[in-house]
């Protein structure tokens, strides 16, 4: 073979390696991995929280259970995600709690659901004016207070009645 002829091979076999598109790999099938997300994860008890989850492949129902709202079962929802919602009883103590998520196949995952204490406001908030504004005066400042009046009252009495018979 004639050396114009083995360049004109060798550029035909690259040209052809360059033109041909590789044959891409088979893709392994994607797997979702097993977790539970709640949103909100810190609330007053009271409050309903959604709950996200993945089985890794297995959409059946999942069950998620915490001493903070009991048992619950999670519904397919979108290809591999369970949903659900749950309401936090008003009865809830404040603290943190486990939720625990069990996939039908026997796979767990867990999170922490927050509890904050509910506190309910005894007084407006101190903006610098009004009268629902700043720190409720106690009963003893108003028995001080009053007594004061009383005192500098009668006082002015008796001096009213020093100046008339005098």
């Amino acid at each position: 073979m004639s050396a114009l002829r083995r360049v004109g091979c060798a550029a035909v076999l690259l040209l052809a390696a360059l033109l041909v598109p590789a044959t891409p790999a088979a893709a392994e099938p994607a797997h979702t991995s097993i977790f539970i997300e709640l949103n909100p994860s810190t609330v007053q008890a009271g409050v309903q929280i959604e709950i996200r989850a993945s089985c890794a492949g297995h959409p059946k129902p999942a069950t998620v259970r915490s001493r903070a709202f009991g048992d619950i079962t999670l519904a397919a929802h979108h290809e591999d995600e369970l949903r659900g919602s749950v309401t936090v009883p008003t009865g809830t103590r404040a603290g943190e709690y486990r939720v625990d998520l069990r996939c039908g196949d026997g796979s767990r995952a867990r999170t922490d659901l927050v509890v904050l204490e509910m506190k309910r406001p005894t007084r407006g908030p101190e903006t610098g004016g009004g009268g629902a504004a700043g720190e409720q005066l106690t009963p003893p400042v108003l028995l001080a207070g009053a007594g004061a009046a009383v005192l500098a009252a009668g006082a002015a009495l008796l001096l009213r009645q020093r100046r008339r018979t005098g």
